[in-house]
């Protein structure tokens, strides 16, 4: 007797709800996703700002709000923002974005971040359940998801701009999910609140309209054993989710109607342009295949800690355990079917890039990645759970042979992401710690508040992020101050600034990390502008000096006017100042100096 079919038409029409069994196996796999989410999302913990974006985000009240402070701030940055792009929805994503970062807290902003994803990949596993009616393809692919996922690049909602494009697809999902539970149950007003849903969603991102054409085709799918005839099918396809229509009517309505009303946005990213055929499918292309990270699949670098193995293993035994038993759920042809709609998907968040300028030249002149790459992944990780059961029930008596190979594939392609992961966002570690070291010189008795100029070249070099390319320093110092102040970085900066910038105290800063040895270095004092002038040496006169993470055997070292060569000049204390003493910042460090 043949198993049916979860994934065939006639069961997804007839099935009201699929019933689940609590077995070693289903355990296992929760187990496993819960974990490899853990492993990958808990990077996040412990980092400051990952996009340049970001620490634009964090300041726009104070850039676009009028002089105003707190929500009302906030409120004309995000219609400043609408209007400038020309974007009505950017009232909400922005206000949620900036909102975020008004907490004042990278822990209450990481906080954030953690749960958005974990809800978006929530949201992406119950989908799957309710679309596929099989637990185990589910939890294959949301951990081929959680395993693979891209986790670089600037512009990733993995873990940048935080409320804005990652819950935009988390909403999409429960859209999806709640339209095919309305299908299945007959429930039609989970129909009706499902095309609600869906118009929240596309608030997030405009490109989430595209997703309707999901909708269509599932309720397409879903009429297949009450109407034969395919045009037939259609038209009661399209008369299914004519409601979903109308909210993209209305979408499309709210959208053109404020441009017409604000039509001075400049921003190119929305401004749809023809080039070739080429360019075009290379663009969409380009940025649909890189959602999972396959790029580098055989790792660099083969030291290994327990996170990174673990993930891997629970990788490639999930992947062995669900490839075992699949093929014997789902048909092959359904399989294809499956990987071929999957693609699609992975395509339709990317579609309008290949008619934007701006984001052909991106995949020229940066990298194959941007928001709708993120999107793409989601899609992916179906594809390749679908293909890789396929495989295995094309092979017969070597199946074992092709499983291995497969599972122990995926799981040395995960080990390979995991590292990277960890890599980057130990960075990104190191570069948070420059905020702590910043808002402990504020802190200090004495600090640069009297500063009308700060010149710190150090806090504008940081790996994977540029705080120069928004003038963030200035803003965030003039809100510790409550007051303008001007944070450069080179003298030509300096002699730029117009005669009234340059009345006051002209200080300089520096913030130092050393990760080997667990601690930091801040220092400042007024500087010395004529030798600064003259030589580019950032030298100052009593300069206060202070130690984070202090560690016992740790001294600070560096050239003075006594001791033109590098030298200890004092113990690790918490603070302390070198009175009487001209101290060239630029050469301070630690040193571990055992007597």
């Amino acid at each position: 007797m043949s198993t049916p079919d979860p994934m065939s038409e006639n069961h997804l029409a007839n099935a009201t709800h699929m019933r689940f069994r609590v077995t070693a196996g289903n355990i296992f796999l929760v187990l496993a996703l819960v974990i490899v989410a853990s492993v990958m999302i808990g990077q996040l913990w412990g980092t400051g700002f990952t996009c340049d974006d970001d620490m634009f985000t964090a300041t726009a009240w104070q850039r676009w709000g009028g002089g105003a402070r707190g929500w009302t701030a906030v409120g004309r940055a995000s219609w400043y923002m609408a209007v400038d792009q020309g974007r009505f929805y950017q009232l909400l994503p922005y206000t949620l974005s900036q909102g975020v970062y008004r907490l004042g807290s990278f822990e209450a902003v990481n906080a954030i971040r953690i749960a958005a994803m974990l809800f978006v990949l929530i949201c992406y596993a119950a989908m799957l359940v309710s679309l596929t009616r099989n637990f185990q393809m589910a939890m294959y692919s949301s951990i081929l998801y959680a395993g693979l996922v891209e986790t670089t690049y600037m512009y990733n909602p993995f873990h940048a701009l935080p409320l804005w494009f990652n819950i935009g697809i988390g909403i999409m999902f429960i859209a999806i999910l709640m339209f095919q539970e309305g299908l299945i149950r007959q429930r039609w007003l989970w129909i009706f609140a499902a095309a609600i849903v869906y118009f929240v969603s596309a608030l997030f991102y405009e490109l989430f309209l595209l997703y309707g054409v999901v909708f269509l085709a599932l309720a397409y799918l879903h009429l297949q054993k009450m109407c034969q005839r395919r045009v037939q099918r259609f038209i009661r396809a399209l008369a299914a989710v004519w409601h979903f229509g109308l909210a993209a009517l209305l979408y499309v309505l709210l959208y053109v109607g404020f441009n017409r009303l604000y039509p001075d946005s400049s921003y190119s990213g929305k401004a749809l342009s023809l080039a070739s055929f080429r360019k075009v499918t290379s663009t969409i292309v380009g940025f649909s295949i890189s959602g999972l990270d396959f790029r580098s699949a055989w790792p660099r670098d083969w030291h290994w800690d327990v996170a990174s193995l673990l993930v891997a293993l629970l990788v490639a035994c999930s992947s062995f355990w669900s490839m075992a038993r699949l093929p014997c759920e789902i048909r092959s042809k359904r399989l294809l079917w499956i990987a071929a709609f999957g693609i699609v998907c992975m395509l339709l968040p990317n579609t309008l890039f290949g008619f934007m300028e701006r984001y052909r030249n991106w995949l020229i002149t940066a990298y194959n990645f941007y928001n709708g790459s993120f999107y793409a992944g989601f899609a992916e990780a179906v594809v390749v759970a679908a293909i890789s059961v396929w495989i295995v029930q094309q092979v017969g008596r070597s199946r074992r042979a092709w499983m291995a190979a497969i599972g122990i594939f995926l799981g040395i392609a995960t080990f390979s992401n995991v590292r990277k992961t960890e890599a980057f966002y130990a960075l990104q570690r190191e570069n948070r710690k420059t905020w702590d070291l910043v808002d402990a010189s504020i802190s200090t008795t004495g600090g640069p508040r009297n500063a009308a100029i700060i010149v710190a070249p150090q806090l504008t070099q940081m790996s994977q992020l540029n705080p120069a390319i928004y003038d963030y320093w200035s803003f965030y110092f003039s809100e510790k101050f409550q007051r303008p102040v001007r944070v450069i970085s080179k003298l030509s900066e300096f002699r730029a600034l117009a005669a009234e910038a340059k009345v006051g105290p002209v200080f300089a800063l520096t913030c130092r990390d050393f990760p080997d040895l667990h601690a930091g270095l801040f220092a400042f004092g007024l500087l010395n502008l004529e030798a600064w002038q003259k030589d580019g040496q950032l030298t100052v006169t009593n300069a206060q000096i202070g130690v984070l993470g202090k560690a016992a055997g740790l001294f600070v070292f560096g050239q003075t006017s006594r001791q033109p060569t590098v030298a200890m000049l004092h113990s690790a204390d918490k603070e302390f100042t070198l009175y009487e003493t001209i101290v060239n910042l630029d050469g301070l460090s630690l040193r571990l100096y055992l007597r």
